[in-house]
């Protein structure tokens, strides 16, 4: 027989050949999953699309947008609102309604869309810390008066609190400074869902506000912050660091709310209600105050300045004075108390009382 030779190019062709996998029925081939359409099995994952918090369905949860992210929304919105009071504002919607277990969400776009976001227009005005329309009903009774943002704030998230259900409240039932409190007048659970917030969309016709599609709105404006909100850190920091107005060893009284286990903590641990606490520790941090309770009202952790006031603190080494925005600033924050012992405080420092106020609404219109 003939022996036959190939050529040496062939025969390393058919080497390699017979060193290939081929390919068969019970081992699929993956078609070119990197080019979009292709036809075929494809092992590529398109790009995640960034996690936008769900629209609140209830009325109580967990909200889940940052107050900055709230505040930059309202001040997108509208541009002329004041930058500090907003960013507070916001603030305190994020703890107000942790404690009470209402979702700051759902509670802040009722605020935008109550208070027209903040620039008003309607019988209710921006003097009266009144952001959900409590006791507005006609030009004769155009509302009731809460004495500063915090306690109209904590109205707001209270009356949410009864229409969604039954549970107690943490802090005491606001009392507004002018007009009859609205909280008895709250039929308790009628309204668990957002939607039922609108008394015709309600299956018992009851609810927040006689206007078709109220709720619907409330969800409206929701979904314009979510879609406005930029990523941000897991943290949510206060909008600034409060001056330090008390020392350690001053008795002080504090009004109630959250209480926090460190000095830069952004959740409360628990709430409690009003009580005369001894200043322990000072931080120059988002709850600048550790407090211990001086009664059986159980205050000891981290407070943030609004909610402490002073009593009996010594007063007389005042600062130099601070140009009046700024106090009038100062005070739209909380950091001077309330009432007249705001204004005590104010005349103790050196400054005019009644010129800062009024200063203060001109900020606040």
């Amino acid at each position: 027989m003939k022996k036959l030779f190939l050529p040496a190019w062939l025969c390393l062709a058919a080497v390699i050949f017979s060193c290939a996998t081929v390919p068969t029925e019970t081992e699929p081939v993956a078609i070119a999953s990197a080019v979009p359409g292709a036809a075929g099995t494809s092992t590529a994952r398109p790009p995640e699309r960034p996690v936008k918090p769900p629209v609140p369905e209830y009325i109580m949860g967990k909200g889940l947008v940052l107050s900055k992210d709230l505040a930059a929304f309202l001040l997108r919105t509208n541009p002329g609102a004041e930058r500090n009071f907003v960013e507070r504002l916001a603030f305190f919607y994020t703890e107000e309604a942790a404690i009470e277990g209402v979702n700051h969400d759902t509670a802040f776009a009722q605020m935008c869309l109550e208070t027209g976001f903040l620039g008003y227009g309607g019988l209710v005005t921006a003097d009266m810390n009144n952001f959900c329309g409590l006791g507005s009903i006609g030009p004769g009774q155009k509302g009731v008066i809460f004495p500063d943002p915090p306690t109209g704030v904590r109205a707001h998230i209270q009356h949410l609190k009864a229409y969604a259900n039954e549970m107690p409240l943490v802090n005491p039932i606001v009392t507004p400074t002018v007009g009859a409190a609205r909280f008895r007048f709250v039929q308790r659970g009628v309204s668990p869902y957002v939607e039922w917030l609108g008394q015709q969309e309600n299956p018992q016709g009851k609810g927040w506000a006689v206007g078709a599609g109220y709720g619907s709105k409330i969800l409206s404006i929701f979904r314009n912050i979510i879609g406005a909100s930029a990523e941000s850190p897991a943290v949510n920091p206060l909008p600034f660091m409060p001056n330090l107005i008390f020392k350690e060893g001053d008795i002080v009284q504090f009004t109630g709310g959250g209480v926090y286990v460190s000095s830069s903590s952004d959740i409360p641990t628990h709430s409690r209600g009003k009580s005369q606490c001894r200043v322990t520790k000072t931080a120059n941090a988002r709850n600048p105050y550790h407090l211990v309770s001086m009664d059986d009202s159980k205050v000891h952790g981290w407070v943030v300045a609004a909610y402490v006031q002073a009593i009996g603190s010594d007063t007389s080494k005042s600062p130099a004075l601070k140009p009046i925005d700024d106090i009038a600033r100062e005070v739209i924050r909380g950091s001077w108390g309330n009432g007249q012992d705001r204004i005590n405080r104010l005349n103790a420092a050196g400054y005019d009382a009644k010129a800062v106020q009024s200063r203060v609404n001109q900020l606040m219109r």
